[in-house]
């Protein structure tokens, strides 16, 4: 069969750069479409990753709330809490700090009175709490606040992570390089796989086709950093 100009044959090429569109469309349309679209990133990251990624790590009593509302049409664009700071992991030693949640869909509400474990950004001048990770009632969260001084002492690295978003895609071979070293490891019949690495800057790909990089992975294939004790979070989607 002959192809004209306008008849291409759908190459490799052209196939991850379509999927890599509709990717980074969904992404666009998540993270831009306000307020209540907003999502969190994938895989849901453990303490080990998440306690690098946040500014602040803390405990702390809720002692107010703060509604915020905008101007002209009015609505609410989210809640400042102040919280008494009792115990300090990650970040400045204060003893009162307020964070702010925007009124989206990984708001994360808090009651006056409570205490919360908390991973905090700081982003645009405030401290920045969403519903997308290890955040929570300070009563639950007594398996959390061991597993951060388990990744304070430990001195080797994982990498972590899904192959498959909805329906995870087991038997496929996911390989890491970084530090000149090469490191291998097969996804479980639901698509994880975990890596033991020294602490580095890495990449990793999927040996396997029409898999690819997840634009809203926790961590970028690409390029990520393993802290020492801390464990990268990575999703890739398979396209059938």
């Amino acid at each position: 069969m002959k192809y004209t100009q306008t008849q291409r044959p759908f190459g490799k090429a052209q196939a991850h750069h379509s999927v890599r569109i509709i990717l980074m469309a969904i992404g666009f349309v998540v993270l831009h479409v306000s307020p209540a679209l907003a999502v969190c990133r994938k895989p849901d990251p453990k303490v080990c990753a998440e306690f690098f990624k946040s500014d602040a790590v803390f405990v702390g009593t809720v002692l107010s709330e703060q509604t915020n509302v905008g101007e002209y049409p009015a609505s609410i664009t989210g809640w400042t809490y102040r919280l008494r700071v009792e115990r300090v992991f990650r970040g400045p030693s204060l003893k009162a700090i307020a964070v702010f949640t925007a009124n989206d869909s990984v708001r994360l509400r808090m009651d006056v009175g409570h205490q919360y474990l908390l991973f905090a950004d700081h982003q645009n001048g405030q401290w920045v709490i969403a519903d997308c990770g290890n955040s929570g009632l300070l009563s639950n969260s007594a398996t959390k606040i061991r597993q951060i001084e388990e990744t304070r002492k430990a001195s080797i690295g994982r990498i972590e992570g899904r192959v498959g978003l909805y329906k995870g895609v087991g038997g496929v071979q996911v390989v890491a390089r970084g530090s000149g070293k090469t490191f291998a490891a097969v996804t479980d019949q639901d698509g994880w796989f975990r890596l033991k690495v020294p602490p580095g800057k890495y990449s990793a790909q999927v040996e396997a086709p029409r898999v690819y990089g997840f634009d809203l992975s926790y961590d970028d294939p690409s390029d990520f950093l393993v802290p020492k004790g801390g464990c990268a979070q990575l999703q890739f989607v398979a396209v059938e």
